[in-house]
């Protein structure tokens, strides 16, 4: 992951926009003032990629990223990965007392040099991620780092820089297995067993459809092929043995039909027979027909006479009309005796009604007039009331009007109390002078931690040297002991070369004599071929090769140990140097920096500087003579800084007690101010309340205005209070209660002015009622009375009624008399009338009859009759046709017996042919069922075996080549599954990843190592046992310390050796590079290295981004940040942080 432009607003410190150009940048530095906003830009990134920051504790504290009094903050972070561009984007905003993560966005770039700013046009993206809770995971898996991995291995936060170096070993085993990519392992393996169980599968599927073709042989083929050629002969001769059993069959059924037919002839000749009852039924219906003649003309008869009945009763008199009639008469006699008495009563009511109209008007107008009296009388008490409580409020308000009695106190006190502020003011500027000195003074002081912290420097100075004198002997030694080392190994090599000389001596001696007789004068030598002009002698007395070689190993373990014995010595006295060298360096450097600390704080307090250098040459006693100088400065320097800082303390208690009096003084004058306020505010409030009275002006401005005014005022009122009490207010009370007496009269007139008009019109309204009444009883009467006379001139007189009434009631019973006889013969004529139905019915069914049984035998043609002969002798027909069935029958069962002996004869023939064709089959193990009833049965039979037996063959020849592949499939299937099988197993083991853990472990520490011998100065290098880190100390007889025992600054560059290794070599290590190292921020730990180390450690950084990081460092040194080619300055006012770029 390499940083390409930061944009935050609202983040943190960052409440304005700012923006972060990280684009062509490799090494860079933030600088700025303590608190300025610097490690909030690692945090935005932080928060960008993962949601959270390192100093924010818990994953979740999103409250943090908002900025205070702001609420919205947004965080955009482009970047590359593996040469793809993206953008991560996150906002959060407060919600009520809530603050929430709103929106959060990922998008890769189709462009990937893209790099648009906040309100560029936009440029075209992939959406990977739109959801809040989706973005840290696709994040992880983008990165292959999780959030803590990335705070130990890319952004190295203040207070975690060592966190990688001392983490537990299984800590770190799991940082390095997710850096390197493991989870590809993990899948791998997983791949591996589901591949495994997969060709598991197939193996025992393969070994299922072995088991299927098991029966798949060259001898069952081979079989099947002889099966089908058989077959196919037999297909082609089947036809000619079945022709002839259809052929025999047919004559079979042929003659079986002849005498089926004519047994059916003779059965169906034999039923035809005549009805039983048939001449029975013929006599019967012609009796029926006579009897429903007879009844049908008595119906008639009846019928006729009930009709003229009828006609006579409609033309007489009506029951109905005529007492319609009656009625009418006596309704008439009632209305008219009714209709004399309300008109005596419309008479008498209207009457009535007039009078009481009358009455009820003159009542309504007294009370009129009476309620003009009572408004007017109400008026006039109102008035009256008015006036006198008017007076009242006017006195009671002039009452409430007095002086405070403290007034004059408080004018006296207000005096008072300004004077002594005065003075009070005048001894706290005194006093604040007097602070501001002695703050001044005791300006730069150091406090007492710096006087403990220089003593306990000057401790650790003194302790140092102890025992040092004593150890330059043992340095003497050392070198003596080298010395005599050096000298016994000189001794030793002489001894060795002598016997080196004596064997090469040996050698030649041994060698001349082989060679002795094959030389000769005057020939070449065969070694040096050189011409041989004397013999050479042959010594004989001098030692042997062997004795002289064995002199010579001897010789040679004793320089050998003695060379191990002076390199062991030298290393000894070169280490006790080394070592002292280094430890006087300490010393110096230790001494150097307690001077010049102890010489600037005796400047800052008047005192001389310490003077008591300690030489190139370390010596307790010059250390010890520094150490008393430091010890004799600091105490004189303390106790004048205990006296600054008493006086400062001093002057600051007087100028709290100078305060103190002023703000005592300030509060009694606000305090008498705030009660002369209240009353000039109670005068104004009094003088309002009364303004429109006539009250005189006051003057409020002045504390003797407002007194003045009190006292006007006051006066003011009990005056004006007194003449209204004595003068108005008596006579305005003699009016209020006479008005009062007036309007309680007029209100009794009212009263009962009201009572009399509502009585009257109660009356006027019951009459008027009781006359509308009776004159609408009068005009329904009248109206009824004029009706009834006009329908009685339309009806009978009264006097024929009665005779007419009995006219009537004669016509009515004999009309129901001729009704009941007509119905009588009615039902007569309908009984013979179904009697005659019944009897045609049946003859009908005879001659139906008749039809049916001649229908029955009409195909060998028998008679034919007409419908007038079955009318008039229908037994004579079913005569005849008898007589013809019998004969025929006879005739037909000769033929059944004729056709019934050929037969026979047929069906012996196919009997016969059927037998030889199932033979036939039998003999070639085909089924015969069917082949009786169909003979073509046979030919389907052998044509469904041969069909069958072909595809057996093909089948088979199938299954041979199918088994073929099968075994070389599950053969495969077989080879695959052991081989993935046993990478699951491999990759499944813990010792795999303990195995790759430590791989990548070796390679980092080796590079780290490196890293640290340059940064130490050749003190430490880095190594690892089980797990757990160490340092090789160089300076200590390459002593084995545990990184845990290093000090802050030694802490310091280890850890940076190990970050450097990481981003240098994790590329390399990763599986597909999981995880680029694209960058690293370092945010501490540079103010703890010594000149020497910073610039090894500039320098490394240097060099670590000449490469294809990025690397980012946030540092208070001057001297690093000004050797990085971009710096970003961050600043901070008073409202928000700032960001400016500045070139190296």
């Amino acid at each position: 992951m390499r940083p390409v432009r930061l944009d935050i607003d609202g983040f943190a410190s960052f409440r304005e926009p700012a923006t972060v150009n990280f684009n062509d940048v490799d090494y860079f530095a933030l600088v700025g003032p303590t608190g300025a906003g610097k490690s909030t830009i690692v945090d935005a990134i932080t928060f960008a990629l993962y949601g959270t920051a390192h100093r924010w504790d818990r994953a979740n504290s999103i409250a943090y990223a908002l900025a205070p009094t702001t609420n919205r903050c947004t965080v955009s972070l482009i970047f590359d990965v593996s040469g793809q561009r993206y953008q991560v984007a996150r906002e959060v905003r407060r919600v009520g007392q809530q603050i929430q993560q709103k929106a959060a966005r990922l998008e890769r770039f189709l462009d990937p040099t893209a790099c648009p700013a906040p309100g560029d046009d936009p440029v075209e993206t992939e959406v990977l991620v739109s959801e809040v809770r989706d973005l840290t995971p696709a994040m992880c898996d983008l990165l292959g780092l999780e959030f803590d991995d990335f705070c130990q291995c890319v952004v190295l936060p203040q207070g975690e820089f060592a966190r990688f170096l001392k983490a537990t070993p299984r800590e770190r085993q799991t940082i390095l297995l997710k850096l390197l990519g493991s989870s590809h392992y993990e899948q791998i393996g997983k791949v591996a067993g589901a591949r495994a169980k997969e060709a598991e599968k197939e193996v025992e599927m393969y070994a299922d459809q072995l088991r299927g073709l098991a029966e798949a042989t060259p001898e069952a083929l081979q079989a099947a092929t002889d099966r089908r050629d058989v077959l196919a002969e037999v297909n082609e001769q089947i036809s000619d043995l079945v022709a002839p059993v259809l052929t025999a069959r047919t004559a079979e059924a042929t003659h079986a039909k002849a005498a089926a037919e004519a047994n059916a002839a003779v059965a169906a000749l034999r039923k035809v027979k005549a009805p039983d009852g048939l001449v029975e039924r013929h006599a019967h219906l012609t009796s029926a027909k006579s009897s429903h003649s007879d009844a049908a003309g008595k119906a008639a008869e009846a019928a006729a006479a009930f009709t003229a009945a009828t006609k006579a009763a409609e033309a007489g008199p009506q029951k109905v009309v005529l007492d319609a009639a009656e009625a009418l008469y006596a309704e008439a006699d009632q209305v008219r005796s009714s209709l004399e008495k309300a008109t005596r009563a419309a008479e008498e009511t209207s009457a009535a009604a007039t009078r009481a109209a009358e009455a009820s008007d003159v009542a309504q107008q007294v009370l009129r007039d009476a309620r003009t009296a009572d408004q007017q009388a109400r008026a006039d008490h109102e008035t009256a009331a008015a006036t006198m409580k008017a007076l009242t409020d006017q006195v009671q308000r002039l009452s409430t009007i007095t002086a405070p009695t403290d007034l004059d106190d408080l004018a006296a006190g207000a005096r008072d109390t300004a004077e002594e502020l005065a003075a009070a003011d005048t001894a706290l500027a005194d006093a604040r002078d007097a602070a501001a000195k002695t703050v001044a003074a005791c300006q730069g002081l150091p406090d007492q931690r710096t006087f403990q912290a220089l003593d306990s420097d000057r401790t650790a100075l003194a302790a140092s040297v102890a025992g040092w004198d004593e150890d330059a002997a043992k340095g003497a030694e050392l070198t003596a002991a080298a010395e005599d080392a050096g000298a016994r190994l000189a001794e030793a090599s002489t001894q060795l070369d002598a016997a080196w000389a004596a064997l090469e001596d040996a050698r030649t001696r041994d060698a001349a004599a082989a060679l002795r007789p094959s030389l000769q004068v005057g020939h070449e030598c065969p070694v040096c071929t050189q011409t041989v002009t004397t013999l050479p002698e042959v010594a004989t007395d001098g030692p042997t090769v062997e004795t002289v070689t064995a002199a010579w190993r001897s010789a040679q373990a004793a320089q050998q140990q003695a060379e191990e014995q002076h390199r062991a010595a030298v290393r000894a006295a070169e280490t006790f140097t080394v070592q002292r060298e280094a430890k006087a360096r300490e010393i110096r450097s230790a001494a150097d920096r307690l001077t010049a600390a102890v010489s600037s704080l005796a400047a800052d307090t008047g005192l001389e500087e310490v003077t008591a250098p300690i030489g190139e040459d370390v010596t307790g006693s010059a250390v010890e003579a520094l150490a008393d100088a430091v010890a004799s400065t600091l105490t004189a320097a303390e106790a004048r800084c205990r006296e600054a800082f008493v006086s400062r303390d001093e002057a600051a208690a007087a100028l709290t007690a100078a305060e103190k009096q002023v703000a005592e003084a300030r509060a009694a004058a606000e305090n008498a101010q705030r009660q002369i306020d209240g009353h000039r505010a109670a005068l104004v409030r009094a003088h309002t309340g009364v303004e429109s009275d006539g009250a005189p002006a006051v003057d409020t401005s002045t504390l003797e205005g407002t007194v003045a005014g009190w006292a006007s005022l006051t006066a003011w009122a009990a005056g004006t209070a007194e003449q209204i009490q004595t003068e108005q207010l008596p006579a305005a009370t003699t009016v209020a209660d006479q008005a009062q007496a007036r309007a309680q009269e007029a209100d009794e007139k009212l009263s009962g002015a009201e009572t009399a008009a509502t009585e009257a019109a109660t009356a006027a309204s019951q009459a008027a009622a009781a006359a509308a009444g009776a004159a609408a009883t009068l005009e329904q009467l009248t109206s009824r009375d004029t009706e009834l006379t006009a329908r009685l001139a339309s009806v009978p007189g009264r006097a024929d009624l009665p005779a007419l009434l009995a006219e009537a009631e004669e016509l009515s019973r004999a009309r129901a008399d001729a009704a009941t006889a007509a119905e009588q013969a009615q039902q007569v004529a309908k009984i013979a009338e179904e009697a005659l139905q019944a009897a045609q019915a049946a003859v009908t069914a005879d001659r139906d009859a008749l039809g049916a049984i001649r229908d029955t035998v009409a195909v060998w043609s028998p008679p034919t009759f007409n419908a007038t002969r079955m009318g008039e002798d229908l037994a004579g027909c079913f005569d005849e046709l008898v007589t013809w069935a019998e004969t025929r029958a006879t005739e037909q069962e000769a033929t059944a017996a004729e056709a019934a002996e050929s037969q026979a004869q047929a069906a012996a023939d196919v009997a016969k042919r059927v037998n030889a064709l199932t033979e036939q089959l039998i003999e070639h193990d085909l089924p015969v069922a069917g082949v009786q009833e169909d003979p073509r049965t046979a030919e389907l039979l052998v044509a469904v075996a041969h069909s069958q037996a072909a595809a057996a063959a093909e089948r088979l020849t199938e299954a041979l080549a199918r088994k073929d592949e099968v075994l070389s499939k599950s053969e495969e299937a077989r080879e695959r599954a052991i081989v993935v099988g046993e990478l699951r197993t491999l990759l499944r083991s813990d010792k795999f990843q303990q195995w790759l853990a430590t791989a990548a472990l070796d390679t980092l520490v080796a590079g780290a190592s490196t890293s640290l011998f340059e940064l130490s100065d050749g003190q430490f290098t880095l190594t690892h046992e089980k797990g757990e880190f160490f340092v090789i100390d160089h300076f200590d007889a390459d002593s084995l310390r545990s990184v845990r025992t290093l000090s802050g600054g030694e802490t310091f560059q280890a850890s940076l050796a190990l970050a450097l290794a990481l981003s240098e070599q994790l590329a390399s290590l990763a599986v597909g590079g999981n995880a680029r190292l694209d960058s690293i921020f370092l945010d501490e730990g540079f103010g703890t290295l010594d000149p020497d180390a910073l610039e090894t450690v500039a320098a490394t950084l240097e060099n670590l981004a000449q490469g294809e990081r990025m690397v980012g460092v946030v540092t208070h040194v001057a001297a690093l940040a000004e050797r990085t080619p971009v710096r970003f300055l961050v600043s901070h006012d008073n409202r928000t942080s700032r960001v400016e770029r500045e070139a190296g």
